[in-house]
């Protein structure tokens, strides 16, 4: 499984590697990629606009759009 969570851009190496660690402890792995939540914004938005522009059908399923032409 791979998990993708959102921090704040100003948290130090120190609290980014605390959080790493309490998702390990929390069973989600050791395969879990951090990105600052400007970040992840940025991307969602992009992805959003990319989606109204080539006028796919969007539906949400267990916490994921899948998208289908």
């Amino acid at each position: 499984m791979k998990v993708i969570m959102s921090v704040p851009a100003m948290w130090s190496p120190v609290a980014k590697e605390k959080t790493l660690q309490a998702a390990k402890q929390a069973g989600l792995g050791d395969n879990v990629i951090l990105v600052s939540e400007p970040e992840a914004a940025a991307l969602a938005t992009l992805k959003e606009r990319e989606e109204e522009s080539q006028g796919l059908d969007v539906s949400a399923k267990n916490g994921f759009k899948d998208c289908a032409e």
